[in-house]
């Protein structure tokens, strides 16, 4: 790709466009093949592309919140018997400070 340095209006984009696929329909009808009427520009995905397609999908169906382990926890603190780690509960207060200053 040759990047120009001058301005180029999106008429001047479509125009080029329309030049190269003209171009491309007249190799292509002296070659003997035929040009179709969709012909044109192509993409292709690498396979980590469709691996990122295929995790976000799976993502996707997983829910937000874990019910059964909130329900535990509820339960647990209901009864009294919640009694976190002190240092894990320090630890969190200081990187939430952290975060939000």
């Amino acid at each position: 790709m040759k990047i120009i340095p001058q301005e180029i209006s999106p008429a001047g984009v479509q125009a080029r466009k329309t030049s190269k696929a003209q171009g491309s329909k007249t190799a292509n009808s002296q070659s003997g093949e035929k040009a179709s009427a969709g012909e044109g520009d192509s993409v292709d995905i690498s396979s980590t592309g469709s691996q990122l397609k295929s995790l976000g999908a799976q993502l996707k169906q997983v829910p937000d919140i874990r019910t059964e382990r909130v329900q535990s926890l509820k339960a647990e603190v209901e009864s009294g018997q919640y009694n976190p780690p002190a240092d894990q509960v320090a630890q969190a207060l200081i990187d939430t400070v952290r975060l939000f200053g």
